[in-house]
């Protein structure tokens, strides 16, 4: 009886070290593309002469709230693109997670509160709520504003930059978001 439990733990540690296990999940929340571009071509949202796009990456939901009463009190989910990846050697796991997020255009001017950003810690997804009063960030020009708390080097702003460039395609904000891509490449040579 002994003998057989050893050899079941045995085969199975044997198994789980032969047999690695790999999961790739992909998500993605909010507006499709084709979406997106119709929102900017009907004039649902703003062209880049008098807005800002503000995105980011590592998070699985963000949230603002517009602060100043000139645009009315809003709460904007962000759209989101991302993919987890682990990989299972023995009983070790190991997750990579990327992300992509951005908020629609907003005017310049807006004054807006993270109210709530959601992130991967390890195998689980932790949401913070940070609350409805204060301003974390101003709109002052228009353009692109990248916004990671925990990317503070902006390590990953090309490839979110990259990302989010399919949603812009054929609009006026894609040579906005190109040229931002080729500022990034130049800094980089």
């Amino acid at each position: 009886m002994k003998r057989t439990a050893m050899l079941i733990i045995a085969a199975s540690l044997t198994a789980a070290v032969l047999f690695p296990g790999c999961m790739t999940t992909t998500y993605r929340a909010g507006d499709s593309k084709s979406e997106v571009k119709k929102n900017i071509l009907n004039g649902s949202w703003e062209k880049p002469e008098n807005s800002v796009i503000i995105f980011g990456s590592e998070y699985t939901s963000f949230e603002v709230l517009q602060q100043n009463p000139k645009f009315g009190y809003k709460l904007y989910e962000a759209q989101m693109q991302g993919k987890s990846n682990s990989n299972t050697i023995g009983f070790l796991t190991l997750i990579k997670s990327t992300s992509m997020f951005f908020v629609q255009p907003l005017p310049v001017g807006s004054e807006l509160k993270v109210y709530s950003y959601t992130d991967m810690e390890g195998m689980q997804s932790v949401c913070n709520y940070c609350g409805i009063g204060g301003v974390d960030i101003k709109l002052t020009k228009p353009g692109l504003v990248y916004y990671d708390k925990n990317d503070t080097g902006h390590k990953n702003e090309l490839a979110s930059l990259k990302v989010m460039q399919s949603y812009f395609t054929g609009t006026d904000w894609e040579t906005v978001i190109v040229n931002r891509i080729q500022e990034i490449e130049n800094e980089k040579k």
